[in-house]
């Protein structure tokens, strides 16, 4: 109980200084200052039992609050690494104002492959696991025979390189 009330005592505190510690570390990211700063306290709640807060409490929160908004920007940079790698793939995709004719633009897959996209694309998640049974699949061979399907229509859709 004694444990509980020091938390408390220590968010209500230095809850402001390390919000704008980690608002600095993030340049000036208020969203993302406010979710790591939680992150802090929420941690040290989880850690309560192995904390001295007889030391330095503060310091033991910086400490914290640099790991927390350092490992942050990582995730921020894989996520924005992500975002470039498929909008990088989406400006393969032709114009979609540019006149497209459907029948022809589907010439390249064979009755089966069509008929498997369609039916894949008209079910629900779900759903899915069903069509892969029918069809005698696992699903991930199902996933990887759509994937194969779908690289095929890019590259008939991109046209001789």
């Amino acid at each position: 109980m004694k444990k509980d009330t020091l938390c408390e005592e220590a968010a209500e505190r230095y809850y402001r200084m390390i919000y704008l510690y980690c608002l600095q570390l993030l340049n000036q990211d208020v969203l993302a200052a406010e979710d790591c700063t939680q992150d802090v306290f929420a941690l040290m709640i989880q850690k309560k039992d192995t904390l001295d807060f007889d030391q330095n409490i503060r310091g033991w929160l910086y400490a914290a609050a640099d790991r927390i908004c350092k490992d942050y920007r990582k995730r921020e940079m894989k996520r924005t690494a992500l975002i470039t790698a498929f909008l990088d793939e989406i400006t393969d995709i032709p114009d979609p104002n540019s006149p497209i004719d459907s029948d022809a633009m589907l010439d390249c897959l064979s009755d089966e492959e069509l008929q498997l996209l369609k039916e894949y694309y008209s079910e629900h998640y779900g759903e899915r696991m069903l069509l892969a049974e029918k069809r005698r699949m696992t699903h991930s061979q199902l996933g990887k025979k759509i994937y194969a399907i779908r690289q095929k229509l890019k590259k008939h859709l991109k046209g001789p390189s």
